[in-house]
Protein backbone atom coordinates (compact mmCIF):
# COMPACT_ATOMS: atom_id res chain seq x y z
CA UNK A 1 0.00 0.00 0.00
CA UNK A 2 1.37 3.50 -0.97
CA UNK A 3 0.43 6.06 1.50
CA UNK A 4 0.38 9.97 0.51
CA UNK A 5 1.90 11.53 3.80
CA UNK A 6 0.38 15.22 3.12
CA UNK A 7 -3.38 13.54 2.27
CA UNK A 8 -2.77 11.58 5.69
CA UNK A 9 -1.80 14.86 7.62
CA UNK A 10 0.12 12.40 10.11
CA UNK A 11 3.58 14.53 10.68
CA UNK A 12 1.51 16.15 13.41
CA UNK A 13 1.53 13.49 15.76
CA UNK A 14 5.31 13.94 16.12
CA UNK A 15 4.59 17.14 17.80
CA UNK A 16 3.41 17.49 21.64
CA UNK A 17 3.46 13.60 21.74
CA UNK A 18 4.39 12.67 25.89
CA UNK A 19 1.08 11.21 26.10
CA UNK A 20 0.68 9.49 23.42
CA UNK A 21 4.10 7.53 23.26
CA UNK A 22 3.13 6.74 27.44
CA UNK A 23 0.15 5.35 25.88
CA UNK A 24 1.63 3.14 22.80
CA UNK A 25 2.99 -0.50 23.31
CA UNK A 26 5.25 0.46 20.00
CA UNK A 27 6.84 4.13 18.53
CA UNK A 28 8.02 4.67 15.02
CA UNK A 29 10.92 6.90 13.80
CA UNK A 30 10.93 8.49 10.52
CA UNK A 31 14.15 9.47 10.39
CA UNK A 32 15.52 6.38 10.83
CA UNK A 33 12.60 3.79 10.28
CA UNK A 34 12.38 1.50 12.74
CA UNK A 35 10.05 0.80 14.72
CA UNK A 36 10.79 0.15 18.78
CA UNK A 37 9.12 -0.10 22.09
CA UNK A 38 7.90 3.02 23.39
CA UNK A 39 8.96 2.19 26.78
CA UNK A 40 12.65 2.52 25.30
CA UNK A 41 11.88 6.40 24.54
CA UNK A 42 13.01 8.22 27.77
CA UNK A 43 14.14 11.61 26.59
CA UNK A 44 11.87 14.46 25.07
CA UNK A 45 12.57 17.88 23.73
CA UNK A 46 10.05 21.25 24.01
CA UNK A 47 7.50 22.76 26.18
CA UNK A 48 5.17 20.59 24.15
CA UNK A 49 7.19 17.87 24.77
CA UNK A 50 8.45 16.11 21.44
CA UNK A 51 9.68 12.47 21.87
CA UNK A 52 13.22 12.16 20.82
CA UNK A 53 14.20 8.34 19.39
CA UNK A 54 16.47 6.46 21.28
CA UNK A 55 17.96 4.67 18.25
CA UNK A 56 18.78 8.05 16.11
CA UNK A 57 18.42 10.79 18.45
CA UNK A 58 15.51 12.81 16.14
CA UNK A 59 12.48 14.08 17.24
CA UNK A 60 10.59 12.23 14.49
CA UNK A 61 8.35 9.85 16.74
CA UNK A 62 5.39 8.50 16.17
CA UNK A 63 3.19 6.90 18.87
CA UNK A 64 1.55 3.15 17.92
CA UNK A 65 -1.27 4.54 20.40
CA UNK A 66 -2.22 7.25 17.61
CA UNK A 67 -1.52 6.01 14.00
CA UNK A 68 -1.10 2.25 12.42
CA UNK A 69 2.96 1.81 12.21
CA UNK A 70 4.38 0.37 9.02
CA UNK A 71 7.64 0.33 7.87
CA UNK A 72 6.01 1.42 4.53
CA UNK A 73 4.66 4.82 6.14
CA UNK A 74 7.98 5.55 8.21
CA UNK A 75 9.97 5.18 5.19
CA UNK A 76 7.70 7.26 3.14
CA UNK A 77 7.70 10.08 5.31
CA UNK A 78 11.29 9.97 5.74
CA UNK A 79 11.60 10.35 1.97
CA UNK A 80 9.04 13.96 2.43
CA UNK A 81 10.68 15.05 5.33
CA UNK A 82 14.40 14.11 5.87
CA UNK A 83 15.32 13.16 1.99
CA UNK A 84 14.92 16.40 0.84
CA UNK A 85 16.96 17.99 3.21
CA UNK A 86 19.87 15.81 2.48
CA UNK A 87 20.23 16.58 -1.11
CA UNK A 88 20.53 20.62 0.31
Amino acid sequence: MTYNVTDLGVHHFCNDNKLGVQESQRCGCFCCCRIFPARDVTEYVGTAPRAVCPLCGIDSVLPGAWIELTTELLVEMEQKWFSLRKED
